[in-house]
């Protein structure tokens, strides 16, 4: 064979190989900058709570709208009707909402059927069978949630 024809051959190798490369790019660069985009879309998520006292009346409900992701205590302490504990070993604690006045042995516990670590998992199954067991700065919400509040004893 002669130099040309190598030539030739090895020059259309890496033709195909750039025009290749060419495309793969162009696909994975748009759909990492479409990643990128749906991740920094503040408009996709939502937080909701809602609130009861002891007797189950509705105590307060508020939606939190165009939210980054973070912590529920860091979405919900722009709220002054939410009240917490200083940090302590499981975190930032919801210590009342609405000043409501609450007996010794109550506290508010949050609980969600959709949040990871609250679906299925309180310790009380047939009480509270979504009970949120950690506090609320360790909820981090990252997607649309609900969160019920209820007024509990122990």
């Amino acid at each position: 064979m002669g130099d040309k024809f190598k030539i030739w051959i090895y020059s259309s190798i890496a033709a195909v190989f750039l025009a290749i490369s060419v495309v793969l790019n162009v696909i994975f660069i748009s759909k990492n900058l479409l990643l990128k985009d749906s991740l920094n879309q503040k408009e996709n998520i939502f937080l909701t709570t809602i609130t009861y006292d002891r007797d189950n009346n509705l105590l307060y409900e508020k939606t939190f709208v165009n939210v980054e992701a973070g912590s529920f205590y860091e979405i919900t302490k722009t709220d002054n009707s939410f009240q917490y504990s200083d940090p302590g070993p499981f975190g930032v604690m919801l210590e009342n909402v609405k000043n409501y006045e609450k007996a010794s042995n109550e506290y508010f516990a949050i609980t969600s059927s959709t949040h990871e670590k609250c679906a299925g998992k309180g310790y009380d199954q047939e009480k509270e069978p979504n009970a949120c067991e950690v506090g609320a700065s360790s909820l981090m919400v990252t997607k649309p949630e609900t969160f019920v509040i209820k007024l509990m004893a122990f």
